[in-house]
């Protein structure tokens, strides 16, 4: 969100609070609850649209790291399996193949760790499964691991949807604050001097939370504000 947006949230905010607070006094004028109802409404908007702007992604990152975790667990499992019936078999080229440890693997990029444990999964699936089962190395255990993989490559494909997603908040951003400036300036700012004779106190907070603040502590000039809208 660029400054003079959060600037004018700030304001808007500040608006919702008075406009809650003298919500009776609405009902003097029908068309100004209409508007102020309007109002709101963008304004949760603008805040859903601001986290996906904003990329929260705290939770993903837990949720890779649990899944990340998982793969590689159940990938030690099948590559140590397979490691024991190589050595029994005394086929050191396979014993080489799925030779990997925890440490290994945590170092990996995405890519690189996603691609080890494909490799792995692929050896398990070309081997015969009565003569690996003895080594703990059943079906749904290739079946797990297999879940695994995918749940994870789902998991990281995520930030590429988001930097979509990211981009058109972007872009819905800068029409929800136009929006709320159209609805203000030509109906509720008019609207409200309706009110102003029969509600002083009510007007007066308004266009008090109506002035838009720098929050760096000076006003905007026309300057900075046509600087942000390049």
């Amino acid at each position: 969100m660029k400054r003079k947006q959060s600037n004018q949230l700030s304001s808007y905010l500040a608006m919702a609070i008075v406009l809650t607070k003298y919500e009776a006094k609405l009902a003097l004028v029908p068309a100004l609850a209409a508007v102020v109802s309007r109002f709101m409404a963008l304004l949760e908007e603008i805040k859903e649209v601001q986290l996906i702007q904003e990329g929260k992604s705290i939770g993903t990152t837990l949720q890779k790291q649990k899944e990340e975790a998982e793969m590689i667990e159940i990938t030690l499992r099948v590559a140590a399996a397979i490691y024991v019936y190589a050595t029994n078999q005394k086929n050191m080229e396979l014993q080489e193949e799925v030779k990997v440890s925890p440490w290994y693997l945590k170092r990996q990029g995405d890519s690189s760790l996603l691609n080890r444990c494909r490799r792995i999964l692929q050896i398990a699936s070309g081997l015969d499964a009565e003569a690996v089962a003895p080594y703990g190395l059943l079906p749904e255990t290739i079946s797990g691991l297999q879940k695994e993989i995918d749940d994870f490559a789902a998991l990281i494909a995520k930030p590429r949807t988001t930097i979509v997603a990211r981009s058109t908040a972007t872009h819905r951003l800068k029409e929800l604050f136009k929006e709320v400036g159209l609805l203000l300036h030509d109906e509720m700012d008019k609207l409200m001097l309706v009110i102003k004779e029969q509600e002083p106190v009510f007007y007066n907070e308004y266009k008090a939370a109506r002035i838009i603040v720098d929050l760096r502590g000076a006003y905007e000039t026309d300057e900075e504000e046509n600087a942000d809208e390049e």
